[in-house]
């Protein structure tokens, strides 16, 4: 909850619109509810966890997981005895059964949020356990026991339709949105003279939390090359933080783009919005095949133009060419980027179109009317 990332700000923002909508939530947040400004957290680099083998460490990460969820299930069921809710409305994550358990011991009627394939996306950015198999029944378990199952991307129902066999009906695709106040600041003051970057110049930008799969090494690379065959001046500023961070600055320093990128470094989320606001264009390179990205709805409600990656997800609520240029390599990228930096009108034209659509269809009001409208 805590959590400036994308997963923090959707279960803040649902639960928000469900309040707004009238409804009583009655939260119980594992990972804690404590917000706190994230640049204020040290985490200190344990040495020795690269000393002991990715099958036994991510193992006994599993198990203590386990051991969690069985305590989840007593807090969980002491909470439904004494509230007695009408629905619970869970964030389903990887190797949990306990608020399913929980619901099916009480009856009371379960909504599932799903958005990602947790066993695969677990083994990807950490590796295996002896508890992988576990895991993917798991995920079995949770789509076929809950009532009613909800996805961010049309990739994700496939997924559980292909993979565990859901019926179609039964999965709801609801995107990612923002949160209907940012369509009336759009008074948000821009970061341009904090940052000392110049009204003339075109500013291209990302936010986000920085890792490999989010392309913003292509990106740099991307501008470095455009910045040498260009007479305009041009900014890039890379708003976030991530482990790779390190390694883009000593990119940009090979590429002799020092005064050129400029890198925030970690932002609470709540002050990124005039960061976005200091760009003309909003860039995410890459992204996985499941998940909804945030920024990309963000920069939608704040009128920028986007250049974002052609995978199923954004296809879902973007059209290229129509709300914003989507992307498949780096070459693509070039030169998506190349013809906005030349092309201040179209830029304007697709902000205008994608603008439009974040407003009328992707905010978190709209998706929690959506979820609601399969209580009955």
């Amino acid at each position: 909850m805590a959590s400036p990332s994308g997963p923090g700000t959707h279960i803040r923002e649902v639960i928000g619109a469900f309040e707004r909508a009238g409804h009583t939530v009655i939260r119980q947040i594992a990972g804690g509810e404590e917000l706190r400004d994230a640049s204020t957290i040290q985490i200190k680099p344990r040495w020795w966890r690269k000393l002991i083998p990715t099958f036994v460490r991510e193992t006994i990460k599993d198990y203590r997981l386990k051991q969690w969820d069985a305590w989840q299930f007593q807090t969980l069921d002491a909470l439904i005895e004494r509230e007695k809710p009408d629905l619970i409305y869970e964030r389903g994550y990887y190797l949990m059964r306990s608020g399913l358990r929980a619901a099916k011991k009480h009856g009371v009627r379960h909504f599932l949020e799903i958005n990602a394939p947790y066993p695969e996306e677990k083994a990807s950015m950490s590796g295996r356990g002896l508890f992988h198999h576990k895991a993917s029944s798991c995920e079995r378990f949770q789509a076929e026991e809950t009532n009613h199952l909800f996805v961010v991307s049309s990739a994700l129902k496939d997924y559980y339709i292909q993979q565990h066999g859901i019926a179609s009906d039964k999965i709801t695709v609801t995107p990612n949105a923002v949160n209907a106040d940012l369509f009336a600041d759009q008074h948000i003051e821009s970061m341009r003279g904090d940052l000392k970057i110049s009204s003339a110049s075109t500013v291209i930008g990302f936010v986000g939390s920085i890792f490999p799969y989010h392309g913003v090494d292509v990106l740099i690379r991307c501008f470095a090359s455009i910045v040498q065959d260009s007479q305009q001046d041009l900014r890039l500023l890379i708003v976030g933080d991530g482990e790779t961070l390190p390694a883009l600055k000593d990119l940009a320093e090979q590429l002799n783009m020092r005064d050129q990128i400029l890198f925030s470094g970690n932002i609470p989320h709540h002050r990124v919005m005039p960061y976005i606001q200091a760009m003309d264009i909003c860039v995410m390179a890459k992204s996985n095949w499941y998940g909804s990205p945030v920024k990309i709805f963000e920069y939608g409600a704040l009128g920028k133009a986007i250049v974002a990656p052609d995978v199923i997800p954004v296809r879902d609520v973007m059209q290229s060419g129509l709300h914003g240029l989507l992307v498949h390599d780096e070459q693509s990228l070039h030169d998506a980027l190349k013809n906005l930096i030349q092309h201040h009108a179209l830029r304007e034209q697709l902000a205008a179109a994608f603008y439009h659509e974040v407003k009328t269809k992707y905010t978190w009001d709209h998706v929690a009317t959506t979820i609601l409208a399969h209580h009955r």
